[in-house]
């Protein structure tokens, strides 16, 4: 069975694979050298499905009376022991060579001093000195707040100690008469201790190391590592509760069920009123203040969850052409090509594509380049090309590229006057047909040499 979904999933993600370029590049791990999680901003995100895992394991713990405490504890200590070695490590390599910049950096920050990195690529010696300069730095802020280290390696130490028991556990037939509480064959929960052990792990690993990317700091791998860890620990979640009541044994039992499976409910309840609050949070964001920042009162916009209201309200001109576009374009079975300008993410570049669903020659270059990798070679050629079509002299001489992508429609409005310049524009106004014009935005229709 493992085989054949394993087999599944490659075939399955196949065309993935075959384009994908991972932006991790060397060392592809760096360490976690920053004062760590706490655990109350963890329990925000997990508290929901925490409360009851932590129910669940300390229960079973408790019914099996702990026995195999030293399983657990030796397998956490080497667990964690791992972990900051790696770590250690790691920053050995970056000192080293690979990335010493980042480490002397860190330095300055903490206020160690370091003495001077000798010349050349390779310093390990120095490397060493630097992470014993940094460690006791390193030590001080992971005791500062040692809360979640703490509960992300005691959970794990019971999921050991659990299982242990469980893979000697005698089956308990329902017709018996009432068992003790140890000898409650816990099994049938081998899979979902599975998963609670594997999300413990995935969100316990980035308190120490986490993957390199563009960006350089542990943003990516903290929350996509957080969404799978949320997806296992809300499954199991729900399964504790049931296990919980389905083995209940005694009152006390009973009461741990009833208090767990209450607790749950107002917290669901609580997390339930998230969609509110964070749709009117947005949507008065829209409204504006009530007042100016001079203290004047001024007329506040009607809450609205329609994206493109902002562009109506301050630009008419603009949400004028993206309406006439997505009017001309809906019967379209193939949506045509718009050229707009190329800028900067969260920007205003990208908005024609971005609001009409049509597709552009380029959007984002940065977020292309982050998801494809920095070597794919089609932002950093498009990119110049956008640039040369709007302000080439000469539409014969760029026409070949409108052919090559397909154009359908160049449009011309502020952002293209600012990031081009006008005088590459008016061969467009001398050259091709008006699809579209208002007192700010052009539209201008491209037909194809073949057409």
């Amino acid at each position: 069975m493992g085989a054949a979904l394993v087999a599944a999933a490659v075939l399955l993600y196949l065309p993935f694979y075959l384009g994908f370029r991972s932006q991790a590049g060397v060392p592809f791990i760096l360490p976690f050298l920053m004062r760590p999680t706490r655990l109350a901003h963890y329990l925000i995100i997990f508290g929901m499905p925490m409360l009851v895992i932590t129910v669940f394991l300390v229960t079973l713990a408790v019914r099996q009376r702990f026995r195999h405490w030293r399983t657990g504890l030796g397998a956490v200590v080497a667990l964690v022991g791992a972990l900051l070695l790696v770590m250690l490590l790691w920053t050995w390599l970056l000192a080293a060579g690979v990335d010493s910049g980042r480490i002397i950096n860190l330095a300055g920050d903490l206020g160690v001093s370091l003495p001077p990195r000798p010349e050349g690529t390779i310093a390990a010696a120095w490397g060493a000195r630097a992470v014993l300069a940094l460690l006791p730095s390193l030590l001080a802020a992971r005791l500062m707040w040692p809360w979640l280290a703490l509960y992300l390696a005691g959970l794990p130490a019971l999921v050991v100690m659990i299982l242990r028991e469980g893979a000697s556990a005698t089956i308990v037939e329902p017709a018996t008469s009432e068992p003790p509480d140890s000898s409650i064959d816990i099994r049938h929960a081998a899979f979902p201790l599975l998963l609670i052990l594997t999300g413990l792990l995935l969100t316990l690993g980035p308190e120490f190391v986490y993957l390199r990317d563009n960006f350089g700091v542990r943003l990516n791998t903290t929350f996509k590592f957080y969404y799978q860890a949320w997806a296992m620990f809300g499954v199991a979640a729900v399964f504790a509760l049931d296990y919980l009541w389905a083995t209940r044994r005694k009152p006390l039992s009973t009461a741990v069920a009833a208090a767990t499976t209450a607790g749950y409910a107002i917290l669901l309840l609580v997390a339930l009123l998230f969609p509110v609050y964070a749709v009117r949070s947005r949507a008065d964001e829209y409204r504006g203040a009530a007042r100016a920042a001079d203290g004047t009162p001024q007329e506040r916009q009607p809450a609205t969850l329609d994206g493109m209201a902002w562009i109506a309200r301050f630009n008419p001109a603009e949400y004028e052409a993206l309406m006439w576009l997505k009017d001309a374009t809906k019967d379209a079975i193939r949506p045509p090509v718009v050229l707009e300008a190329v800028g900067g993410q969260y920007s205003g570049y990208g908005r024609v594509s971005a609001n009409t669903g049509l597709p552009t020659l380029l959007g984002w270059p940065g977020h292309e380049l982050q998801w494809r990798g920095s070597d794919h070679p089609e932002p950093g050629r498009r990119e110049p090309i956008v640039e040369q079509i709007y302000t080439a002299l000469d539409l014969n001489a760029v026409s070949f590229l409108l052919d090559e992508f397909d154009v359908a429609y160049i449009y011309v409005g502020d952002l293209e006057r600012e990031q081009y310049g006008p005088v590459g524009l008016e061969k467009f106004a001398e050259g091709l047909e008006v699809a579209f014009a208002n007192d700010r935005v052009t539209i201008y229709r491209w037909q194809p040499a073949a057409q």
